[in-house]
């Protein structure tokens, strides 16, 4: 059995003095002998990087200025906050009626470039991504949601699937799931031995669980990562404060609580659609991502439908964050991305343990406790960052930005991640993403600039 590790938000420390007027905006730390050993070398070692050539770390320097903000505000966010925020500005949640006709989904195989092909290492499998409840493909591509490596089938769960009507809920379901098991058949009459990973986020675990559990053999099984998930979808909408106003409805339509609304969700063919009832034959390469300050689907959710997918097999494995539900779904969503970089990958074959250890010591000090294999990706990523812009990494970095944009490489994904665990930063954040998702702009995602 896997260990579960739980992340738990931690007391913060205080912080040691910090300079304020520098002539470069690096992490100057005065009480260097309050600063844990690994850390202080580190530091001590990007300053002499970064001020050894005038003009040669402009990457390192934007990732010391916000290491030096980590650095001088270590409370503990509120990581529920971006949840909140981002609710109170989405007018389709404060009138979910504006949602309920948004009925169509859609099926897409997302192609890469040549050039990104090559960054990326694959397993060889097909990956069906399941996206968030009223996510387009164009925008998830480019908030980072899609995997950049092997043949990647994207499907999209519509605004209309969270409904005040059981049945139009029902009939959404069967439309993606119907998508799903098209998309494997046709995929295994040209190869046989395939073997799919699957990756559903938010709402749209129904049919990630459906697919990953009842619609693939067990040969053809490849990776789960089901991401703030929920066990049904009629309790939530019932316990969910944010999901209120579609409760409401619900009620004026004679649904008196979830269960009434989840025995609506059964199939003659299919039989009980609710992920719950469909984790008895997962993937042993199975993990289940919990947000513990999730206020969309109360976290609860997630760990019953771990603990009974556990039940049936006990390699599937349980992670806690303690991020709400938007800032789950980024976070690991990133995570995936960067595992999977050539790059990332063989940094962290190099990598110092106490260089490790050193960025461990840093988040807990935002009041962030991460698994250690986390930290590791994060520590090759800054890594990165830290040396030259000469570095052929670096180089390739920046050929990729030309012909790309940014908002995909090592240096954006890192940005968000420093963004999304400043709490000073989640209202800016969640206002520009309310903004794009509304009004369908095809803004670059991570180029947003937190308030």
């Amino acid at each position: 059995m896997q260990e579960r590790f739980h992340a738990q938000p931690l007391r913060p420390k205080e912080a040691p003095s910090t300079t304020k007027n520098e002539a470069l905006p690096l992490a100057e730390v005065k009480d260097i002998e309050n600063i844990p050993s690994a850390l202080r070398g580190f530091i001590t070692e990007v300053k002499e990087i970064a001020t050894s050539t005038a003009g040669s770390f402009r990457t390192g320097v934007r990732f010391l200025k916000i290491l030096k903000k980590v650095w001088e505000t270590p409370r503990a966010p509120v990581y529920s906050s971006l949840d909140l925020t981002y609710a109170g500005l989405n007018t389709d949640l404060e009138k979910p009626e504006n949602r309920y006709g948004n009925t169509e989904n859609k099926k897409q195989v997302v192609e890469r470039s040549p050039d990104t092909a090559k960054e990326y290492v694959g397993t060889g499998h097909t990956v069906l991504v399941f996206l968030p409840w009223g996510s387009e493909v164009d925008f998830s591509d480019m908030a980072g949601l899609i995997p950049k490596w092997d043949r990647v089938v994207a499907f999209t769960t519509p605004g209309g699937f969270v409904n005040k009507d059981p049945q139009v809920t029902k009939e959404i379901f069967m439309k993606v799931i119907d998508d799903a098991e098209e998309e494997i058949h046709a995929t295994l009459e040209e190869n046989p031995d395939m073997r799919f990973d699957v990756i559903s986020y938010s709402a749209a675990n129904g049919a990630g669980f459906y697919a990953a559990n009842t619609l693939l053999e067990k040969k053809n099984q490849g990776r789960f990562i089901s991401i703030a998930s929920g066990s049904g979808l009629g309790r939530e909408i019932f316990e969910s404060d944010i999901l209120a106003p579609i409760r409401k409805d619900a009620e004026k339509e004679g649904i008196g609580n979830g269960d009434v609304f989840n025995a609506g969700l059964r199939d003659k063919k299919r039989g009980l659609l609710l992920p719950i009832h469909h984790c008895d034959k997962l993937p042993n390469e199975t993990e289940i991502i919990v947000g513990d300050n999730d206020v969309y689907i109360p976290a609860h959710f997630a760990v019953e439908i771990g603990e009974e997918a556990r039940h049936w097999n006990p390699n599937v494995k349980i992670t806690h964050y303690p991020f709400g539900h938007i800032g789950t779904i980024l976070y690991k969503a990133h995570l995936e991305q960067l595992k999977h970089q050539k790059t990332i990958i063989s940094v962290m074959e190099t990598l110092d343990p106490n260089i490790v250890s050193a960025y461990d010591e840093l988040f807990k000090k935002r009041g962030l406790e991460l698994p250690r294999e986390d930290i590791e990706v994060w520590s090759a990523v800054f890594t990165v960052l830290c040396r030259e812009t000469t570095a052929p990494e670096n180089i390739a970095l920046r050929k990729r930005k030309k012909e790309e944009g940014a908002e995909d490489t090592i240096e954006g994904i890192a940005h968000d991640f420093l963004v999304s665990i400043l709490p000073e930063a989640n209202k800016g954040f969640a206002s520009w993403l309310s903004r794009v998702s509304e009004i369908g702009r095809r803004t670059k995602f991570f180029s947003a600039k937190a308030a």
